[in-house]
């Protein structure tokens, strides 16, 4: 019998594709993307492409060809439990030439690894849940065997809530019909065993990496197969590295010019250094997994960290930061180095490319929502969506993580009840689907991050802790200073404060001014605003979390011009914000934030004598 997948309307004709047809395209896509090797791939392999096989039911096959609704017409449970039907008692079958039944059961144990697949298909159009309750058959799994040689119908509805009733459907269909009852005693045993105690993964941590790649390369090469007939265009480019010396040949030349440029300043000698020693470092360890780059504010960690990347062999490179501003001024940074179509901002705030290259909307959006470039820019938040979120659309690109360099900025932003958890997944994620992990920070220490770890021996840190106190360059660039302790939250304290910054600034240019909460540096500005004639040729600026970043990019531009400027705002300025102020003013708050903001003050040393940072 010929069943029918999908249809369309195109050109005032319909058309259709089959079941076979779409099954071996979804094949074909699983197989493109899957690159790590796993035990049962092909069984993985054949999961993915099975799981549209309950569209075979009367109920699916109506609606799709005559719009009829009054049969049950979902195919993904029925789609579950054929794959673990045809799987588990195959197995059993294979079991039954004199075994006793102990011996069976143990050598059956891939048996997991099918429930586990069988739920995922299940699963192929909603989020995913938790495994144990659908193992137990907290919902409806159990209701759905079916042979399919039989007419393809809904079997009647049974409301067991234990899993192990399936064998109730099972026997009521005959399929334990062997003399000796083995299959039934079997397959008994195995729907009362079900655990992830006993899982096939063995641990917690690889059943969470794996039902998600595996999940991931479902949903993903479904939705490849899918796009394929009803934009009647092949996939071909998924934005994986091809050649990395091609991709990195612009950046390489461009930076050794850098490093090699003759007559640097002071600091520019520093940060060659810094370079070279993580380069050679990172090629020497490359067995590590985990690296950490801890070098202070201003050593150039960014373009340090792009050239450890192109001298990984991976097939992916995620840049991820924890706000937005950093993830558009590395943007940028990538302008200069990069071609337009080799990397993409992918975050809350960035739609997708329109220009004018004749390429359909339809696969702009495949390339942004899949996330088809080498190099990809993104938030922490996305980056932790694709990692922890249990939502279908988060996971589409979780097989991207294969093969991946994935390097993550400012990583003390990350709360710390949080980094035991993280860094326990990363321990994991990397041994699982061979990646690599840059974590940089200027005020987290390595040893913080690595006791999160249990196996040490994956974790290198590329400049070592000395780093941080070696140069004197670094902390002689600015000094720390205190205001009178006296409130400034009011008109008064506002005055007093301005009182305080015009008695300091007489020689400066470049004036920051920093304040905890936007309401404050906004109520500032504007005063600073009424009090014009008291600040002489000074313009005044304005950046918090709610200034656009067309208006963000032309104030930090501003800020490398000639010419006098006062700059208030928020920490959104701390990190990765490529400024250089002569003298600065902060409302006081955390350690690391303080250190963070001195790095925007004589950031490139333009000065020999230290400038001032003033708190208060």
């Amino acid at each position: 019998m010929r069943y029918i997948a999908h249809r369309k309307e195109s050109g005032g004709k319909t058309f259709f594709e089959t079941l076979e047809e779409h099954t071996k395209k979804t094949e074909k896509y699983a197989r493109k993307i899957f690159e790590i090797d796993v035990e049962e791939k092909e069984k993985v392999i054949e999961a993915i492409a099975l799981h549209d096989y309950g569209k075979r039911f009367k109920g699916f096959q109506e609606k799709i060809l005559y719009g009829k609704t009054d049969e049950y017409s979902d195919h993904s449970l029925p789609s579950a439990a054929y794959f673990l039907e045809k799987n588990v008692l195959s197995l059993i079958d294979s079991t039954l030439n004199g075994r006793k039944l102990k011996k069976a059961v143990d050598f059956l144990k891939n048996k997991d690894l099918f429930f586990l697949l069988s739920y995922l298909i299940s699963k192929h159009h909603s989020n995913l849940g938790k495994f144990i309750p659908f193992a137990k058959a907290k919902g409806e799994y159990n209701h759905y065997f079916f042979k399919p040689e039989e007419d393809c119908v809904v079997p009647e509805y049974y409301s067991e809530e234990s899993f192990y009733k399936i064998r109730e459907i099972v026997e009521q269909k005959g399929f334990y019909s062997d003399v000796n009852g083995w299959r039934e005693k079997i397959f008994r045993k195995l729907t009362e065993n079900v655990s992830v105690e006993s899982f096939y993964f063995k641990d917690p941590y690889s059943v969470f990496i794996y039902s998600r790649l595996f999940y991931s390369l479902m949903v993903s090469a479904d939705y490849y197969a899918t796009y394929d007939f009803f934009q009647d265009r092949e996939v071909s480019d998924f934005g994986r590295i091809k050649n990395i010396n091609k991709l990195f040949d612009t950046f390489n030349k461009k930076y050794e010019k850098m490093l090699n440029a003759k007559n640097k300043s002071e600091i520019n000698k520093v940060r060659t250094e810094l370079s070279r020693k993580a380069f050679s470092s990172f090629i020497k360890n490359g067995d590590k997994r985990i690296f950490f780059l801890n070098a202070p504010t201003g050593a150039g960690k960014t373009l340090i960290s792009l050239y450890l990347a192109s001298a990984s062999n991976v097939k992916k490179i995620f840049y991820v930061f924890p706000f937005n501003t950093i993830v558009e001024q590395t943007a940028t940074v990538f302008n200069g180095f990069f071609d337009k179509k080799s990397f993409k901002v992918i975050n809350s705030v960035t739609g997708i490319d329109m220009e004018k290259d004749g390429i359909p909307v339809a696969e702009r959006l495949l390339r942004t929502e899949m996330m088809h470039h080498p190099l990809i820019i993104t938030s922490t938040v996305n980056m932790f969506e694709i990692f922890f979120s249990n939502k279908k659309k988060h996971l589409y690109n979780f097989w991207q993580l294969q093969n991946s360099l994935i390097i993550f900025d400012e990583i003390h932003f990350l709360p710390l009840k949080l980094m035991k958890p993280f860094m326990r997944f990363l321990e994991f994620l990397t041994k699982t689907l061979n990646v690599k992990v840059v974590l940089m920070s200027a005020t987290l220490p390595k040893t913080i991050l690595e006791e999160f770890v249990n196996d040490k021996s994956l974790c290198y840190s590329l400049l070592g802790e000395e780093t941080l106190y070696k140069y004197k360059i670094f902390k002689q660039r600015v000094k720390p200073d205190m205001l009178r302790k006296i409130p400034y939250s009011d008109k008064e304290g506002y005055e007093k404060l301005l009182d305080d910054i015009l008695s300091r600034i007489e020689h400066e240019d470049k004036i920051l001014i920093e304040f905890v909460f936007k309401r404050k540096a906004k109520e500032f500005f504007y005063f600073l605003k009424e009090n014009a004639t008291r600040l002489k040729d000074y313009k005044i600026r304005i950046i918090t979390g709610d200034t656009d970043k067309i208006a963000r990019s032309e104030i930090i531009e501003e800020t490398k011009e000639k010419g006098k400027m006062i700059l208030v705002s928020t920490q959104v300025i701390e990190a990765g914000v490529d400024i250089d102020m002569d003298i600065g003013f902060k409302q006081i708050s955390l350690f690391e934030s303080e250190e963070q903001f001195m790095g925007r003050i004589n950031r490139n040393l333009n000065s020999k004598n230290p400038k001032k940072a003033f708190f208060f």
